[in-house]
């Protein structure tokens, strides 16, 4: 009711401000918030309010490449990011159902999970869930403060599973490319748009857990040989080149 609220009110004085002629342009780190908003755009189109989206509309720090590893890893998943519920409790939810299949397919393997509960009813729920399911190779690293034992940490995984609902532009899916991971996600607007075609990213239905489980798992029983073919795939060192800095915007209308 409250996030209703909000949004009714931001809406009505979005209206308000456009229609006064006060705002002149619309950015956006990706269409996602766009799509999301249902008549965002025809209220900006109805007063010729431009509406830009720059290339790259995010960016990684270079200096994570130092951390990039390509060696031969073990059969390690990671989940890294806020841990709340608007990112959200269904994320978790799902993260836990999907590693709930991954155990049961490859006993040995183990998740590592990196960052900071909204609050003690978020972990409590979590925790709760991971006890019901019988999962016991989730690794709860905490918040790591400093970036550089956050980048140590991140490559020892393989492949991140990032079943999120809800996003503009995730920058742990770009940061975990970034490190030398396959990411396994939803395809969600924000995803399709920024990833697509990217061979170190694959993308399955929103909301099919067993469809995310099982790309998991191939994923964490790939090969050195294909793991090392898709992190140095042509698209993906482009992708790289492009996403490590601001300083060349492409804009898209």
């Amino acid at each position: 009711m409250a996030n209703w609220q909000l949004n009714s009110y931001l809406r009505r004085l979005f209206i308000a401000i456009t229609r006064r002629g006060y705002l002149k342009l619309v950015q956006a780190v990706s269409p996602a918030p766009l799509v999301e908003s249902y008549d965002l755009v025809d209220i900006a189109r109805k007063y010729d309010i431009r509406i830009r989206i720059p290339i790259p509309g995010n960016a990684f720090d270079k200096e994570i490449l130092a951390y990039r590893s390509l060696q031969e890893k073990e059969p390690v998943a990671v989940y890294f990011g806020r841990l709340s519920t608007e990112k959200g409790l269904y994320d978790l939810y799902d993260l836990l159902h999907v590693w709930s299949r991954v155990e049961r397919a490859l006993p040995k393997t183990r998740l590592l999970l990196i960052g900071s509960f909204a609050s003690g009813k978020v972990e409590e729920k979590f925790n709760e869930l991971k006890t019901k399911l019988g999962l016991k190779n989730v690794e709860y690293l905490g918040y790591l403060k400093h970036k550089e034992e956050l980048y140590r940490q991140i490559p020892k995984a393989k492949v991140l599973i990032y079943p999120s609902y809800r996003d503009a532009f995730p920058l742990t899916v770009l940061e975990a490319i970034a490190l030398g991971l396959v990411c396994v996600a939803y395809n969600i607007p924000a995803l399709k748009y920024v990833y697509k075609g990217i061979p170190a990213v694959t993308l399955v239905d929103e909301g099919d857990v067993e469809s995310l489980s099982k790309v998991a798992i191939r994923t964490l029983e790939m090969s050195y040989d294909e793991y090392l073919k898709i992190q140095t795939a042509s698209e993906v060192m482009e992708f790289l080149r492009i996403y490590s800095s601001w300083e060349k915007w492409l804009w898209q209308n």
